[in-house]
């Protein structure tokens, strides 16, 4: 991905792949993981990032990646419907800006990107809803949007905790 457009921002190139963050580490924008020489590219959206980075993958990246090569992908690009790093969505909803001021054209721009497109944020709490109005309209416009399954409230689920046999579907 060409981050030469976000000059604000700070590319990290790893042993894994590419992430993109702001200066302060708070919020990262995006994460990429190139899986395969030929295959399509997947852009998958979820709900906020956690730990993972170029050099390092957590277990939601990890169970996505699995994903991807099921698909037979070549680019996995992992984007979020906020920005802000946290691993407790409590710790998420308490920052000061946990979308971040650049998310929405992130999504704008990587959902052109997408051959597959996925969303994967799971369910969302009225707060979360708030802040994610302006991505959720985004992320929906995506062609083709596609989800591991729904939850019985019709979001896409999330895929830590789905069998590695979730089907793909149109969301």
């Amino acid at each position: 991905m060409d981050y030469s457009h976000y000059p604000d921002l700070v590319p990290e190139t790893g042993k894994l792949g590419d992430a993109l963050w702001s200066p302060d580490k708070k919020h990262r924008y995006c994460l990429t993981r190139p899986l395969a020489e030929k295959g399509p590219t997947m852009v998958i959206c979820m709900q906020n990032p956690s730990k993972a980075s170029a050099d390092d993958s957590d277990p939601t990246v990890t169970r996505v990646i699995g994903f991807a090569r099921r698909e037979k992908v070549g680019k996995l690009i992992v984007v979020n419907m906020g920005a802000g790093v946290a691993t407790d969505p409590k710790d998420f909803l308490k920052m000061e800006d946990p979308v971040g001021p650049r998310n929405l054209e992130f999504l704008k721009k990587v959902g052109l990107e997408a051959d597959i497109a996925v969303g994967a944020w799971g369910a969302l709490s009225k707060r979360h809803l708030e802040l994610f109005r302006l991505g959720l309209g985004v992320v929906k416009k995506w062609k083709d949007l596609k989800c591991f399954g729904k939850t019985d409230t019709g979001y896409p689920r999330h895929p830590l905790y789905l069998p590695a046999d979730a089907p793909l579907v149109s969301f």
